[in-house]
């Protein structure tokens, strides 16, 4: 018998926290910086609402009517078609990306140690931050170990199971996780300059308005979800029928953008209170700008540690769906058990992931592995741009056709328990028949045509 969350509220949590990720409290806060603060929040806002919602009550929907992996939904509903090769596509992807999202992970997890040890206290300048996330970069141990440490972790919790082990890790940690939010949004908003960096971030300005803010808000709201890599099918094939998916699709979507937009008020008022600082610094922000914020806070040490754990707890809620993925195909389509199915796909990501670990200047064939959109990309950049946005997209745009065109929206309508009050079912088809697939197919132009703005 195929196992099931054992409530509503635990799938809210566990599927919450595969949304809330690095792209909610890393990625997030660099991208409302460099697409002029609020305006950009007000856009990502209206995007998630109308563009990522459908697409994850889709997800959701499909998955519990299938109640099996990925390949299999698509097996299903569409047999001896070529449909079944979408469900490879997430698995290939999830396996992609988790392995050079571990490592990225395993970055946080080093600054995690260096802050308990102390070696991020003297950070007063850009030169010396800068300075300790290459000495980082440069070690074949540190980056290795950041590496094993996440897949192991997130191995760990999938080898427990449904109930067992992915329920009862993000029962914990999904509410400590927005105890230490909540805990470092009071502590940015006292500070001095705070109220600057509130204007930036909640005060829109339209004369920023542009292509660009309006597709990276698109995107944003998009990856923000994990929407297009089979995670929300995977946690909805264990949801058991009872359940109301709208309701819940809702309160995943508030979630995620809680956390993302609590991230944004600790950045934003922390980074305005020291003068000189780049709210523009790109990936550098967490490793190399933040700790000079936390240098010059009164027991900045303590927020330190409490803000790069805030970043592993939602690594990890994050991992652990994309490891469940080809875990799930492996244990229904191959007869694997789990310990086997766990450890086989565990071992493959941690080999995967060690070209990303070395491409930041260890090994120099890794470092410039393809030149591509006009420059030379390291490895991982490469997995990130063709896994973590092309492969997404693609995969979240033949989503919606499938189930607009070729299921015709059964079984889909049947498990969503839509309300009933205003023409949802009308509203829903034309999302997912014509305004997500248009939307998801200009963002995949503005990746071929603008590779230099993918953030």
């Amino acid at each position: 018998m195929r196992e099931s969350w054992s409530s509503k509220f635990s799938f809210i949590l566990v599927a919450a926290g595969s949304a809330i990720g690095l792209g909610n409290i890393w990625r997030f806060p660099i991208m409302v910086g460099q697409n002029g603060g609020a305006i950009f929040v007000l856009f990502y806002l209206i995007f998630v609402f109308f563009f990522a919602l459908p697409i994850l009550n889709a997800e959701i929907s499909l998955g519990r009517a299938g109640q099996i992996s990925v390949v299999g939904i698509f097996k299903k509903f569409a047999p001896k078609s070529f449909w079944k090769y979408l469900g490879f596509l997430y698995i290939i992807t999830s396996i992609f990306i988790l392995s050079y999202y571990s490592v990225v992970a395993g970055w946080i997890f080093n600054y995690f140690l260096y802050g308990i040890s102390g070696n991020l206290k003297n950070l007063s300048s850009i030169e010396k931050a800068a300075e300790v996330f290459q000495n980082m970069s440069l070690s074949p141990f540190s980056q290795i170990f950041g590496l094993f440490l996440i897949i192991f972790l997130t191995a760990l919790t999938v080898l427990g199971g449904i109930k067992g082990g992915i329920e009862k890790v993000c029962k914990i940690l999904m509410p400590v996780l927005f105890i230490l939010l909540l805990i470092l949004v009071l502590r940015a908003i006292t500070l001095e300059g705070a109220l600057r960096g509130l204007k930036f971030y909640l005060l829109p300005d339209i004369s920023k308005i542009n292509p660009k803010v309006l597709i990276s808000g698109m995107g944003q709201a998009f990856f923000s979800l994990s929407l297009g890599v089979g995670a929300m099918l995977t946690y909805g094939s264990y949801l058991s029928r009872d359940e109301n998916i709208f309701k819940a699709s809702l309160w995943i979507v508030i979630a995620d953008t809680l956390v993302a937009f609590l991230a944004g008020l600790i950045i934003f008022p922390s980074l305005f209170s020291v003068e000189g600082l780049n709210i523009k610094a790109g990936p550098s922000l967490i490793f190399v700008t933040l700790p000079i914020v936390f240098y010059h806070l009164p027991l900045g040490f303590f927020f330190e540690i409490l803000f790069f754990l805030l970043i592993i707890i939602a690594a990890i809620t994050s991992t652990i769906s994309l490891l469940e993925i080809p875990v799930t195909y492996l244990i229904d389509e191959k007869n694997f058990s789990r310990k086997k199915a766990v450890f086989f796909t565990s071992l493959l990501t941690f080999f995967l992931g060690i070209p990303s670990a070395l491409s930041l200047g260890i090994s120099k064939a890794f470092t410039s592995f393809l030149n591509i959109f006009g420059g030379e990309k390291g490895f991982l950049e490469v997995l990130d741009i063709f896994f973590g946005h092309f492969s997404l997209s693609i995969g979240s745009l033949l989503l919606c056709l499938f189930v607009a065109y070729k299921l015709k929206f059964l079984p889909v309508l049947e498990n969503l328990n839509q309300p009933q009050k205003f023409p949802f079912e009308k509203l829903f088809k034309i999302f997912i028949s014509l305004i997500c697939p248009l939307g998801i197919f200009i963002l995949i132009l503005f990746f071929l045509f603008y590779p230099k703005e993918i953030g």
